[in-house]
């Protein structure tokens, strides 16, 4: 159970960091075409 938790934990770490990555990303793009 203890596992499982800190696997879910992980995994929604994981996807905040990607989310956040992409935003960076996309709003640099974004800073870049004006």
């Amino acid at each position: 159970m203890k596992l499982n938790i800190s696997f879910t934990v992980s995994i929604r770490l994981i996807s905040i960091k990607i989310i956040i990555y992409f935003f960076i990303r996309f709003s640099y793009k974004k800073h870049l075409k004006k």
